[in-house]
């Protein structure tokens, strides 16, 4: 069961990044308001709704356990930090996708709540945060999670592309959310 669950935190940080969900209560996304451009001449509107499009699209294979979309998405030099603080590099991301696909055939995803997703860019980075609650079900049992998630997206050979991701759980909240 833990490792299932393992397994759907950082798949639902994908999703929760793109404002998208599955479930009743699946949150809306908010994106940090800026001005138009950046001081690289980027339109950071365009710049925002791109990578929130590739996180979808990210999280849309990580769901199927196609991995092509990651490889294409995880810079080379990625560096990731999992759940469960373990580092993983691009090529162990791409492993644990594929060994972990056939694991959660048996686990769904019942309901995920986003508090909140910012996307902010600078030039050529743009940050993702999100933070919720996400509720599913494993072997028969159910768990709750809360987690927070940042992606680092570089603009590098014409296209984004994932630099690095800090995953965290953290205890589901009890009552109204408090993330700001």
């Amino acid at each position: 069961m833990h490792r299932v669950l393992q397994w759907l935190l950082p798949v639902v940080m994908v999703s929760a990044a793109c404002g998208g969900g599955n479930g009743a209560d699946a949150g809306q996304g908010d994106t940090a308001r800026q001005g138009t451009t950046s001081a690289t001449g980027r339109d950071t509107a365009q710049a925002r709704e791109a990578v929130l499009r590739l996180a979808e699209e990210l999280f849309r294979s990580y769901a199927r356990g196609d991995t092509a979309a990651a490889a294409r998405i995880l810079a080379a030099d990625y560096t990731g930090f999992t759940g469960d603080g373990h580092r993983e590099t691009k090529a162990q991301a791409l492993a644990n996708l594929r060994r972990d696909s056939a694991t959660a055939a048996s686990a769904s995803v019942d309901s995920m709540h986003v508090d909140s997703t910012t996307v902010r860019v600078f030039g050529d980075a743009a940050v993702a945060q999100t933070s919720g609650t996400l509720r599913a079900r494993a072997e028969g049992q159910a768990a709750t999670i809360g987690f927070r998630n940042t992606d680092v997206f570089v603009w590098r050979d014409g296209r984004w592309q994932i630099v690095a991701t800090h995953l965290s759980r953290v205890p589901a909240p009890q009552g109204p959310a408090r993330t700001p």
